[in-house]
């Protein structure tokens, strides 16, 4: 107190204490608040992980451990004409604050390749640091394909419990009456507390015993065949599952369609028309994401097209709802399609609200980032996010990146995974482009043009855009979505 009464008492003192004040003010950083990338993490929220391998490098699901440490699953992609690409599974454990695991391996990382060709599309990471991915084999194939399964053991290694060398193969359509049996792959996979795990695809829904075997008690032979094709899974309380996806309508419309299952794999009879609900909006629809709220309800994201435009360059749109417990459209949270995403790829309730991710819509910006969103209970923006309509955008190397997975950790904060594009430079190649340009600035006339010309395709060849994985993770405050 002695101290500030002298300062005000001499004029010049107290003035420039007050404007060194303001200026420490001006010059500390900004408060960091909900949806602001945790600078704990890497330094600046975000990290680029490159496997190193030949192929397109794809996130699958990101995941923080018991015991604090950061699991992220990708897998490598080798193009195929039509479905998944085949490739490796890829596996990155870090430390808490992103650095690399060294326990796991010297650089945190490894490639896992299982057998056969297969194309990975999702995975679980369970409690104890082990990975499931699903997929299947790209397609067109010389045999109808099935679900493909891999566990990789929390060393990173295939596990050989599952099916004796970690691998196994689902026939969840087989063919009855002579009826061949069709191409199909994995699209969602979830674990549960006893060690089984859930895969749901193209033709169904199979439950798996931890060591590989089809669960009998489940559907009476471990496969259910709800009336869509599905895109993503959630677990109940109690044992029951929630699939969403899409049906294809008597028109060849595509619907958007949600099924509930009883933990015995029985369709539950209070949900929608026999345990599934439709909806069609007039376009066509499918839910690529699910959550479900404490009090039952469940929210839905995905995407719509224009119907019968597929091929025809028509403008998609994102797609987020609510449906009540029985399945029924919820009247108290409106169906958006304005959403600063192209898709929604992924969803987590929270108390007060719902978080989602998705790549950045193109009608908003042709630059694309990673956008992660929050809505409040009654689906208006979270006006706590760094911009007005809910969300925040994290741009990774001036690419085309594109959030896809994002987990909620104990702590409150929110990892999100995705792909970024890299931009891969020849370092000979760009050391000859700059001396070409060199010597067309030192001729002149007609030669001068070629050279300029010779060292802009150099230059092009030198500069590759490359794809690998990124990591976010985002502040967040306990109950996002309240607005408070």
């Amino acid at each position: 107190e002695g101290k500030r009464s002298w300062a005000r008492g001499h004029p010049g003192l107290a003035l420039l204490a007050a404007t060194s004040f303001a200026f420490a003010l001006w010059t500390a950083p900004a408060y960091a608040g909900p949806g602001d990338l945790d600078r704990s993490f890497s330094g600046n929220g975000k990290l680029t992980i490159d496997f190193g391998t030949d192929g397109l490098e794809y996130a699958l699901g990101v995941a923080q451990l018991p015991s604090e440490r950061i699991v992220v699953v990708a897998a490598s992609a080798v193009p195929t004409p039509v479905g998944p690409p085949a490739g490796a599974v890829l596996i990155a454990r870090l430390k808490k604050d992103g650095s690399p695991d060294t326990s796991f391996s010297g650089d945190g990382t490894k490639v896992v390749d299982p057998p056969g060709d297969q194309g990975w599309t999702d995975a679980s990471v369970q409690p104890d640091g082990s990975v499931v991915v699903v997929g299947g084999s790209p397609f067109p194939t010389a045999s109808p394909s099935d679900f493909a399964v891999a566990r990789i053991g929390p060393a990173g290694q295939l596990d050989p419990s599952l099916s004796g060398d970690g691998f196994a193969e689902i026939d969840v359509a087989p063919g009855e009456n002579d009826v061949a049996e069709i191409d199909d792959f994995a699209t969602a996979v979830i674990g549960q507390p006893d060690g089984r795990f859930v895969v749901g695809g193209f033709s169904g829904v199979a439950r798996l015993e931890p060591d590989g075997p089809l669960d009998p008690t489940f559907s009476e032979d471990g496969r259910a065949t709800p009336p869509l094709a599905v895109r993503d899974l959630t677990p109940l309380q109690g044992g029951g599952i929630v699939a969403v996806g899409g049906a294809l309508d008597s028109t060849g419309g595509l619907n958007l369609a949600a099924a509930r299952l009883l933990p015995d794999g029985v369709p539950d009879p209070s949900f929608g028309d026999d345990g599934t609900e439709e909806l069609d909006f007039g376009q066509d629809e499918v839910g690529l994401s699910v959550t479900v709220q404490t009090d039952g309800r469940i929210v839905v994201g995905g995407g719509s097209s224009s119907r019968g435009s597929i091929g025809k360059g028509s403008l998609s749109s994102s797609l987020l709802l609510r449906l009540e417990p029985d399945g029924s459209l919820d009247q108290s949270f409106p169906v958006l399609t304005a959403l600063p995403v192209g898709d929604v790829t992924d969803l987590v309730a929270q108390p007060s609200g719902v978080l989602g991710v998705g790549p950045a819509s193109q009608r908003f910006s042709n630059h694309a980032d990673f956008v992660l969103f929050g809505r409040r209970t009654d689906g208006s923006p979270d006006r706590s996010f760094p911009r007005r309509d809910g969300s925040t955008r994290t741009d990774f190397h001036h690419g085309t990146d594109a959030a896809l997975d994002l987990a909620e950790q104990a702590d409150g904060k929110v990892m999100v995974t995705g792909d970024v594009e890299t931009k891969i430079k020849n370092k000979r190649l760009l050391a000859l482009a700059r001396r070409l340009k060199r010597r067309a600035r030192e001729a002149s006339g007609e030669r001068a043009k070629r050279l300029e010309r010779r060292a802009k395709r150099i230059q092009r060849k030198a500069i590759e855009s490359g794809q690998a994985v990124g990591v976010a993770r985002y502040l967040m405050r306990r109950g996002a979505g309240d607005g408070n």
